[in-house]
């Protein structure tokens, strides 16, 4: 009978040749027994299938499995529906893991019975140097006793919707049956929202496993992109403000629900007040309304967040006029 595999790593690798080498090191060098590396090739036309590739030669831990270009969150749905594992992670290929950290993970969230662990991470540069986070994401209470879906939620605003940092209880996840949205930025919060919504237990730990690689090359950095991550941006407030409307109704819940999409509304506003992006203005706040986001309630947020908002909710085109002027 084969023995049943603790934790299954997904790394989801779109032309990541400078950067898989690093991960696929950190993630074999743990010391963790039973544990498996999926990596999703996402149609990459550099050299990641070679290296990879290499890999699985010297190691039967690491798999690769191929796909068309299809985006990180097909990726990892791939990854998903192949793991054999009780528990589950994401790592993204430009990141990679403190030695010997998943043991300490495993022990925590198999002490709590949680569904979701939640760690602590650093942002490093290229070179491996420790960089400084910015104080909301300082803001996080990491606490040593589970906590239900609300009680994580309403902690102050330092939780971030980024996928990697949760250890996941594969058969939650598998019971849940969602899937990560295609082709699409913010991906991470339209999942995470709903899956931590239905979490019955959420542990957590002030444990750094996680190095968060600040590339410039990264997705969400790539200034020639800032027109999709609009439509995109303003898709994934839609759908978190009608899953909230559907379906939350805890006091905590709904408060965070409305932080992340203010977060977004200020971010959308701030984009269409550049001279290059102005033609989406109407588009917008158009979208915005019908989607019920005003007005927006900010809570326990840095004041720069909750001045800002207050200017939305008075005029938006004030907002967006003011906000053009301040940032030239």
């Amino acid at each position: 009978m084969e023995k049943e595999l603790i934790l299954s790593i997904i790394v989801p690798a779109y032309n990541a040749e400078r950067y898989i080498e690093k991960c696929l090191n950190s993630l074999l060098n743990q010391d963790l027994e039973g544990y498996e590396i999926i990596v999703i090739n996402d149609g990459s036309t550099d050299k990641t299938v070679e290296i990879v590739t290499q890999y699985t030669e010297k190691s039967d831990v690491i798999s690769l499995i191929s796909q068309e270009n299809q985006g990180q969150g097909v990726a990892r749905n791939v990854g998903i529906s192949n793991a054999k594992g009780k528990y589950l992670m994401f790592v993204d290929a430009d990141d990679y893991l403190k030695e010997n950290s998943i043991s300490v993970l495993i022990k925590r969230i198999e002490m709590d019975n949680s569904d979701l662990l939640y760690g602590n991470y650093e942002k490093v540069d290229v070179e491996g140097h420790i960089l400084n986070k910015t104080k909301i994401e300082k803001l996080t209470n990491y606490t040593d006793k589970p906590l239900s879906s609300e009680q994580f939620l309403s902690t102050p605003f330092g939780f971030y919707c980024y996928t990697p940092l949760f250890v996941y209880k594969s058969s939650f996840i598998q019971n849940l049956d969602f899937s990560f949205l295609p082709k699409i930025y913010l991906e991470d919060t339209e999942w995470l929202s709903k899956v931590i919504f239905y979490a019955k237990k959420i542990a957590m730990i002030d444990y750094p496993f996680y190095n968060y690689v600040q590339t410039p090359e990264s997705s969400m950095r790539d200034s020639n992109q800032l027109e999709k991550k609009i439509k995109d941006t303003l898709y994934v407030t839609q759908l978190m403000r009608e899953f909230q409307t559907k379906n939350v109704q805890e006091k905590g819940i709904n408060e965070w629900f409305d932080k992340v999409i203010g977060a977004n509304v200020i971010w959308l506003c701030g984009v269409v007040s550049k001279k290059e992006f102005k033609f989406y203005n109407k588009t917008v706040y158009k979208t915005l309304t019908d989607s019920n986001v005003f007005p927006l309630k900010l809570k326990r947020m840095p004041l720069k967040f909750i001045l800002t908002s207050y200017l939305i909710n008075f005029n938006w085109n004030l907002a967006v006029v003011l906000l053009s002027i301040i940032k030239k």
